[in-house]
């Protein structure tokens, strides 16, 4: 997780220290948008960002792409497919984070047959 005034460069390291592609971007609990290694070495590069200065509000996804928690994963599996992701983080109502699905976690539930799986359960 980052907040909007992480610097990129923290936000890279999070990510190679988690081995994760994608941050959800929070103030406090709620999601307000998500930076991916992409926004940081295509966009924050293309842009001329210093990722030593510059921080993520300026290069992240907004609004951002979740899933809900009672999603199916099918759905969520979708979406990362539509915003080629690999991992989503998952909201409540109110976009409060509540976790993260990954497509392991589709691939997983689909080995399963577990074709309607709830996220949140």
């Amino acid at each position: 997780m980052a907040a909007p005034a992480t610097p990129l460069w923290v936000a890279a390291h999070r990510m190679k220290s988690h081995n994760v592609a994608l941050l959800p971007v929070c103030e406090g609990r709620k999601v307000v948008g998500v930076i991916t290694w992409r926004d940081i070495t295509m966009r924050a590069t293309a842009q001329g960002r210093d990722p030593r200065h510059d921080i993520v509000q300026e290069v992240m996804m907004v609004p951002p792409v979740c899933a809900g928690e009672e999603q199916d994963l099918e759905d969520a599996a979708g979406l990362m497919q539509r915003w080629q992701l690999g991992s989503l983080p998952v909201v409540d109502r109110q976009m409060r984070l509540v976790g993260i699905v990954a497509l392991s976690d589709v691939s997983t539930a689909r080995q399963n047959k577990a074709r309607k799986t709830r996220i949140g359960h």
